[in-house]
């Protein structure tokens, strides 16, 4: 796929390759979605069942919320439906910021707790977080209009590259453990046999 991006040569036929391997990895995220949604609907199901004290009740939300959700997805094409687009544009984006802010907090009191300047890179990390986070809130640009500049900058050049040397780290794992488990050299995530 990085070669069919990059190599633009006829005569390799690259093309080919990267639109079967697109059409694959397709097909294998919806196996994959179908595999998780009937793993979750056993889960739940069981915590149902079983009457878990404090659980059940939230599972049966859960799950009714899933048919609901995959009831107004199959009603016309997905996504497209007003429906579909009320219940993912309302409650789910009004959820997804729920947590994410109290993930901010719960963050931000830990880094208030841990975090403790005792070198020169943490002096560094420090500085470039008060810029970012005061390029972020409103008041940032209203205490000095240089904030949201270099906040910007921040985020533009340093973090893009340090972004994608994780997301180039992380795939290159991501192949390796997958080539582990595909030759058995990996059970962990198979089991022991």
């Amino acid at each position: 796929m990085i070669a069919g991006y990059f190599v633009r040569a006829p005569e390799i036929f690259l093309e080919d390759i990267v639109r079967d391997l697109s059409l694959l990895a397709s097909t294998l995220a919806g196996y994959a979605t179908i595999l998780g949604i009937l793993t979750l609907s056993l889960v739940h199901v069981d915590h149902i069942s079983k009457r878990r004290e404090g659980q059940w009740i939230y599972s049966v939300i859960l799950l009714a919320l899933t048919m609901v959700m995959i009831g107004v997805g199959l009603i016309g094409i997905i996504g497209t439906h007003p429906y579909f687009t009320w219940f993912y544009a309302f409650p789910l984006t009004a959820l997804d910021s729920t947590t994410y802010s109290i993930l901010a907090f719960y963050i931000a009191s830990a880094a208030f707790r841990a975090f403790r300047i005792r070198s020169g890179e943490a002096l560094v990390l420090g500085i470039t977080g008060i810029f970012v986070m005061l390029m972020n809130a409103p008041i940032g640009a209203a205490i000095w209009p240089g904030f949201p500049v270099i906040g910007k900058w921040i985020m533009d050049v340093p973090n893009a590259s340090a972004f994608r040397g994780f997301i180039i780290g992380s795939s290159v794992g991501a192949i390796a453990i997958g080539l582990r488990v595909l030759i058995g050299r990996e059970r962990g995530v198979l089991g022991r046999s």
